[in-house]
């Protein structure tokens, strides 16, 4: 298979992917382009595997959608994409660790400004030397 070809499938495995998630979790484009700083026709161009996404935009999306990194090439993914797969998961999850990606998830739910920083308090406290 061409190299272009399996770029291609690839972006279209990612795109359903991150629409499929974006429905379970109820989410328009809009809210998810807002959410991400861009427009609602990038997430189309995205999610339609037209445009391509870098491993930081990946890692956004993670955490908006509350997964880790690796779930947009999870299952489905063909034997072909395998190696291509494993290779962008690696290097997504190498960015955080499953742990900081569940600190994140939690932290995303707190959502009174003044338990945010209450919490942000806590753990500049903590880190301290």
């Amino acid at each position: 298979m061409a190299v272009r070809e399996h770029n291609l499938r690839l972006r279209k495995h990612l795109g359903e992917r991150m629409r499929n998630r974006r429905r379970a979790l109820g989410l328009s484009q809009e809210a998810v382009a807002e959410r991400l700083g861009i427009s609602y026709q990038q997430v189309q161009k995205y999610e339609k595997g037209v445009s391509s996404f870098s491993v930081e935009r990946l890692t956004q999306l993670a955490t908006i959608m509350d997964v880790g990194p690796g779930y947009f090439l999870g299952a489905g993914v063909s034997a072909d994409l395998q190696p291509a797969a494993r290779k962008v998961r690696g290097r997504a999850e190498t960015l955080l660790t499953e742990a900081e990606w569940r600190w994140i998830r939690l932290f995303r739910r707190v959502r009174r400004p003044s338990q945010r920083a209450a919490f942000m308090a806590l753990l500049k406290a903590l880190a301290r030397p």
